[in-house]
């Protein structure tokens, strides 16, 4: 029933604003390096607009001017001018925009409605995959975030940036690591002589912490936890983060933490022999930690497919600066 009802909908796609961004290219030269940032061929939903795109591009990517008649003879030789709507279409296409002021807006109308194609040419593509026996659930899953994945990515993808640009952003950057009073270039482990070294843990470094057993890596990394998401020291520092547990449960890394906040020993806890002051001390530790920006995921058997499909969501949805 739900895949007759998408299969009679028309694709979204607007062949105004579609044949807007062609005549302001073929007015304006200096707009088509500008509009193919943001757009392709693929991104025109009427074929012969895809044709004239494409056409119109490479006649500019060989230095030559781009008119009604270039374009018209170059659409010939290809063999391309009848499905580009031939000569009396390319002629409406110059005659549909006075100006080219307002291409950016016309562009951004036909990238809308390619991204909603996207999604229902994914979405198929998962209920197809979905019906199919030849996938497990987890491998479903993991088509499903990157299908969603990938065309996030291609909506937001990063303009090419300029030397100049770049050395300008790089200069500010070192202008206010002298000017700060932290020296510090990335996220703090909250250990002094650590974060002298390291400067901080480095934003996109995979590092790995190995020790024989019982040499403390565990405490070690929920320290560092502590310090990241909850930041007691100063709280407006803290930084969201993200933690996969397959030894602990969430409860134990939560009292163990505790522990450390409220300066308990961990095992007068457990054998629930607090003194007076440590339950004191107690409520406002766990007060503090309850504020934090830490999220544990203690699935037992969770494998890098899923690791990967929850990092990626949480990044997303809550900006996580560290994964452990």
């Amino acid at each position: 029933m739900t895949t007759g009802l998408i299969q009679e909908k028309t694709q979204p796609f607007n062949i105004e604003a579609e044949i807007c961004v062609l005549g302001s290219l073929l007015i304006d030269n200096e707009a088509i390096s500008l509009v193919t940032e943001s757009l392709s061929k693929n991104d025109f939903y009427k074929t012969a607009h895809q044709h004239i795109f494409e056409t119109i591009v490479n006649i500019y990517d060989k230095n030559n001017a781009v008119d009604l008649v270039i374009l018209k003879d170059e659409l010939n030789r290809l063999s391309l001018l009848e499905k580009g709507g031939g000569v009396g279409y390319l002629m409406e296409l110059e005659e549909s925009v006075p100006i080219a002021s307002n291409l950016e807006y016309y562009a951004k109308i036909v990238r809308e409605k390619t991204v909603k194609r996207d999604l229902i040419a994914a979405t198929a593509k998962i209920q197809h995959e979905a019906y199919s026996d030849s996938l497990e659930s987890d491998e479903l899953l993991d088509i499903a975030e990157k299908e969603i994945f990938d065309i996030t990515q291609r909506k937001f993808a990063k303009p090419t940036t300029s030397m100049h640009d770049i050395l300008q952003g790089t200069w500010d950057y070192i202008e206010s690591l002298h000017e700060g009073e932290s020296k510090l270039t990335g996220v703090p482990t909250g250990f002094a002589d650590l974060d002298e070294k390291l400067c901080g843990l480095q934003r996109g470094e995979l590092i790995i912490i190995a020790a024989r057993p019982s040499m403390g890596k565990t405490s070690f990394v929920l320290n560092i936890s502590e310090h990241v998401g909850a930041n007691l020291a100063n709280p407006k520092d803290k930084m969201p983060m993200l933690i996969f547990s397959m030894e602990m449960s969430a409860q134990q890394i939560s009292q163990n933490m505790l522990c450390s906040a409220a300066k308990i020993d961990a095992h007068l806890m457990r054998t629930g022999k607090l003194s007076d002051d440590d339950w004191s001390r107690l409520p406002i530790a766990m007060g503090d930690l309850s504020e934090s920006a830490i999220f544990i995921d203690d699935t037992p058997g969770l494998g890098l497919l899923e690791i990967r499909a929850k990092a990626r969501r949480f990044k997303l949805q809550y900006d996580i600066q560290l994964v452990i």
